[in-house]
């Protein structure tokens, strides 16, 4: 767009090229990111929650993962 407006000679021309321009781009409008209402995941518990990270015996993590996830699907909130 610069190059453009560089290219042209008179003032009235740049700035009729200008106006066209910024009214487009001030136009469209952008349809994703920042807040929506209904957007973002939805809670799985009825509390808040935490992350937590500990330590456990390499031959243990897959046991200890069953278990938690078990607990944790026990615990879950159907969401509609």
């Amino acid at each position: 767009m610069e190059k453009l407006i560089d290219i042209i000679n008179t003032d009235n021309e740049r700035n009729i090229i200008q106006e066209i321009c910024d009214n487009d781009l001030a136009k469209v409008k952008n349809t994703y990111g920042g807040k929506r209402k209904g957007s973002g995941a939805k809670p799985k518990y009825n509390e808040k929650t935490t992350t937590i990270a500990f330590r456990c015996p390499q031959s243990k993590v897959s046991e200890l993962k069953s278990l938690v996830k078990a607990k944790l699907c026990e615990w879950a909130i159907t969401n509609k």
